[in-house]
């Protein structure tokens, strides 16, 4: 008995090691299937050489963070299609995607001739590495990031089910290997980050590399991406015997900074801030390559002429990797009313979307000459959940995604907008028709409605309107001044605007201002009874920070903190089925109505869906929200004072938009049938 069960021991182990043999042959003796490849400065798709006009793509909606997975099937096919018809022929994800994205990208290039490749993301971010067990284990990469890596080569290869995984949710079975041109392991790090990760890891320097080793020069963060680029390479290599090639994003900023510094004959002091792929080097087992990629996203208190100007970095990127593929991972320019930094000039101020659109095409037109492997759009479509660092402090973060704020410029990078109503600016008045006015007298009337992204005004005169038109907001009980420019009102206002023929201009009440509140922290650390006047009639122009105080390393010196108006008011037509539309547009007006919409936060308010403004600032010594259930509005019409009227606030759950192609969609559309793409 005993005989014949091992022989069936012996048998079964023959079998277990046949099968596993034979499954892992072409790791053992023959060569990996080369999905693509870099050769010199170039990148091929098999045996084809080929240049990557791109496009980054989430699964966000209004409403849902990136990890919601809020994109159906539908959306997908649909944009698949939009972005498509811009000559774009490959998608970039930031990470792992919920499986209908990669069913539905692999239905749509079974269905057309030009398929759109993919670059797949591995996305690092602080998380990663603040853990305990770093510290404990004296490892540069653990256990939940390793299960990530191959979690994210599974995926690609329709191989993936939600069985001992915790990245895994569903069932993943479209494999769109073929089309994945590369993975890329980008770094959501600050700069702080980055120090942390050259601390925590400086001690673990021993690591085995069979595909991508760092070179003596690598810093110990170089050393952890190295190990994540290497493991993803091993193995996609044995497990699937495919390689393709590799990609870890880094900062243009901070390598044109150190070239600049070495050419000018200075040395970087600290620690360095920065990935340079230069110090990650593959071995002869890798026959796809390595390839350099740099984010062009302006939002870092830059602009195009930023170090000399975008063509001579390019050249300068050019020179340093001689014999290296470069892409642009990331190009970027936003449509916002807070532009000063943001856009190819620096004095524009706001972008609207058709300038959105020509600022693009320039940077593309340096790229262009400069003769890369591609550029990658950022991004599709708006993110409402993102808060740009300016204005993080003042609305609530983690409730942003509710909500559209013109104002934070890293939501609308998007060529694709979420219009929370058809309600535009446009003198089109059938939206107003069941709308009671709060108040009205002699003819004269002020109706208020609201959107997740505006509060809107339409003040209607049966006669001529007068030049000077101003409107008045009492919005907080705790301050306010019952004159204001001159002007006296029935109740303690906190912001004022006045709506010329032409231009106009909105203001703060001194006290109630949060740009100049968080100038006085100093003070109020200083002197603790230090008070601007509680209900003094001085209003400032509203404005934003834009640049934080820094010290130029170039330059060796401070640079000052920055500040741009959003006071300034655009009249126009905000209406994108007409000619003359401008996104831009505040308010409209004729001879005897003026339609108005204004964005929360330009009234202070810290979460719209919520009812909920800031509060007393001094009192509170810093930014704490307050609910309210209504405001009052006044408005001076030449010699008369309508008001004042009390408007009840709405409170909403999950947002209500419209999708709608920008303006920017169709002229990029246009720039790139020319240039044939």
């Amino acid at each position: 008995m005993r005989k014949f069960l091992n022989f069936f021991i012996i048998l079964f182990l023959l079998i277990a090691l046949g099968l596993t043999f034979w499954e892992n042959k072409n790791y053992l003796f023959g060569k990996p299937t080369l999905v693509s490849r870099a050769e010199d400065t170039m990148i091929y798709y098999g045996k084809e050489k080929i240049h990557l006009n791109g496009m980054n793509l989430d699964s966000v909606k209004p409403g849902y963070l990136p990890g919601n997975y809020a994109a159906t099937e539908e959306d997908y096919k649909e944009w698949f299609d939009e972005i498509a018809a811009l000559k774009v022929n490959c998608l970039k994800v930031k990470s792992i995607m919920p499986s209908r994205f990669y069913e539905a990208l692999k239905s749509y290039n079974e269905k057309h001739r030009h398929p759109l490749l993919l670059i797949q993301g591995i996305n690092i971010t602080n998380q990663d590495i603040d853990q305990e067990s770093l510290k404990k284990d004296k490892k540069v990469i653990n256990k939940e990031i390793e299960r990530r890596l191959k979690d994210t080569v599974d995926v690609i290869h329709g191989n993936k089910t939600p069985i001992f995984s915790k990245n895994i949710k569903e069932m993943y079975t479209s494999d769109v290997s073929p089309y994945t041109i590369a993975y890329s392991v980008d770094s959501s790090l600050d700069y702080a980050d980055i120090i942390y990760s050259e601390i925590v890891n400086d001690k673990n320097k021993d690591y085995t590399h069979d595909f991508i080793v760092p070179t003596k020069e690598a810093s110990n963060t170089e050393k952890f991406f190295a190990k994540v680029s290497n493991d993803v390479m091993q193995y996609e290599d044995y497990r699937y015997q495919t390689q393709r090639l590799m990609t870890v994003q880094g900062s243009r900023s901070d390598v044109i900074e150190a070239l600049k510094m070495s050419q000018d004959g200075k040395k970087e002091s600290g620690r360095k801030r920065y990935i340079d792929i230069h110090h990650l080097k593959t071995t002869n087992r890798v026959k796809s390559g390595l390839v350099a990629s740099y984010s062009l996203n302006l939002e870092n208190n830059e602009s195009l002429d930023y170090k000399g100007g975008l063509q001579e970095q390019l050249s300068l990127l050019k020179k340093y990797n001689r014999h290296t593929p470069i892409l642009i991972s990331e190009y970027a320019v936003p449509n916002t009313r807070v532009g000063d930094n943001y856009s190819a000039n620096t004095s524009e101020g706001k972008i609207n979307e058709e300038k959105q659109a020509e600022n693009l095409i320039k940077i593309l037109d340096i790229i262009k000459k400069e003769n890369l492997c591609g550029q990658f759009l950022l991004e599709w479509q708006d993110s409402w959940y993102r808060s740009t660092w300016n204005i993080k402090d003042v609305v609530q973060r983690n409730r942003t995604k509710y909500w559209n704020n013109p104002l934070s410029y890293s939501q609308h990078y998007g060529l694709l907008s979420f219009d929370t109503s058809q309600m535009y600016p446009d003198g089109k008045l059938d939206e107003w028709k069941e709308i009671k006015p709060i108040t009205k007298m002699k003819g004269i009337s002020l109706s208020i409605q609201q959107d997740e992204t505006y509060l809107m005004l339409l003040l209607k005169s049966e006669s001529q309107l007068p030049d000077d038109i101003s409107i008045a907001f009492d919005i907080t009980p705790q301050s306010g001044s019952k004159k204001a420019d001159g002007i006296s009102y029935q109740r303690p206002v906190d912001f004022v605007a006045h709506l010329g023929k032409n231009q106009g201009v909105m203001k703060v009440q001194r006290y109630y201002n949060a740009t100049r509140f968080e100038q006085n922290r100093q003070k109020l650390h200083q002197n603790p009874n230090f008070k601007e006047k509680h209900s003094a009639d001085q209003f400032d122009e509203e404005t934003i920070k834009v640049q934080n105080r820094y010290y130029s390393r170039m330059k060796q010196e401070f640079m000052p903190d920055k500040y741009a108006s959003i006071g300034q008011l655009v009249m126009g037509n905000g209406n994108p089925k007409q000619s003359d539309f401008n996104s831009n547009t505040d308010y409209y007006r004729n001879d005897k109505v003026i339609e108005w919409r204004i964005p929360w936060q330009m009234l202070n308010f810290y979460d719209p869906s919520q009812c909920k403004i800031i509060a007393d600032m001094y009192q509170n010594r810093s930014i704490r929200p307050k609910r309210i259930e209504d405001i009052y509005v006044e408005a001076k019409v030449g010699s008369k004072i309508l008001g004042p009227g009390k408007y009840q606030l709405q409170s909403w759950g999950m947002p209500t938009y419209q999708p709608r192609l920008k303006q920017s969609y169709y002229i990029l559309k246009d720039y790139f049938s020319k240039e044939g793409s």
